[in-house]
């Protein structure tokens, strides 16, 4: 299953011709166009159970810090198989994760 989802996920990219690279078999780091930003990268690893999805969305808040985190965790409440994370720096960054018999080319 697991090589199939990257097959799928190859596939789909492929098709759509947007920019990626893929430094082992199911590592995925695709460039998707963007409305607000030009594009964002994203990663897709397929592991053995799911996809773990991962993107730099912002650097640490110059202001107002507590009210943008706290919209965050917010948010987190609504999404569902994604939430918002903020690392060591502050920075933001989406994670998420998709179990491999979801990986479909729809």
């Amino acid at each position: 299953m697991r090589v199939a989802a990257a097959d799928v996920i190859r596939q789909v990219l492929t098709e759509n011709e947007l920019d990626f690279t893929e430094s082992e078999p199911g590592a995925f780091v695709v460039d998707l166009p963007g409305e607000r930003k030009l594009k964002t990268t994203v990663s897709l690893t397929v592991g053995p159970q799911a996809v773990q999805v991962h993107a730099f969305v912002a650097r640490q808040p110059d202001e107002n810090h507590a009210a943008v985190y706290r919209w965050l965790l917010e948010r987190n409440l609504k999404m569902y198989g994604v939430a918002f994370a903020v690392d060591h720096m502050g920075d933001i960054h989406l994670d998420g994760r998709v179990p491999l018999h979801a990986i479909t080319p729809s």
